[in-house]
């Protein structure tokens, strides 16, 4: 009865299954699958995340501390996060050199980064090393010197005086 019950404390961690290396996927003999296909574990899961449904690419994964995870690395198209970006941080949306946050996120390319109130909806930032002159205006400070970090205000500043007009 104990290892019966141990077993199925260890099964609930899974959030999806390989059968026991008996489901279409890679694995090792005698240890079990590394990852599978999981098109009804994991459809849900990974639908969620991506604009277009994913049923067919979801796969399930061994995870490193044990137990398996809906890997949701195969599914196609945009995410929901980046069609939600796209919809409000269209191209104008920020003043000229500011970056567009959508719930605390920016994508640019292929990467994106999240930081912040994610809850925050659209945000116009001045990301370094770009740094506000006093007008407001977000551009890299002059003869492409690097700014510095002004502890008492928490803000950067490029090399001239914070009391002078210039920034």
């Amino acid at each position: 009865m104990r290892l019966l019950l141990l077993s199925f404390v260890v099964a609930s961690a899974d959030e999806c299954s390989c059968w026991k290396g008996f489901k279409p996927g890679i694995g090792i003999p005698g240890i079990g699958s590394l990852s599978c296909w999981a098109p009804q574990s994991c459809k849900e899961k990974c639908s969620a995340i991506y604009t277009e449904e994913c049923h067919f690419r979801a796969l399930c994964t061994l995870s490193e501390g044990g137990g398996h995870h809906c890997d949701c690395s195969m599914c196609q198209g945009p995410t929901k996060e980046y069609t939600e970006f796209e919809k409000h941080c269209a191209q104008g949306a920020c003043e000229e050199g500011e970056s567009c946050y959508y719930h605390g996120c920016h994508f640019e390319g292929s990467s994106s980064v999240c930081s912040g109130d994610m809850s925050s909806g659209k945000e116009c930032r001045c990301d370094f090393p770009k740094v506000r002159d006093q007008t407001g205006t977000c551009a890299p400070c002059p003869g492409d010197k690097q700014p510095k970090f002004d502890q008492k205000r928490q803000a950067f500043y490029c090399d001239k005086s914070l009391d002078s007009g210039e920034f």
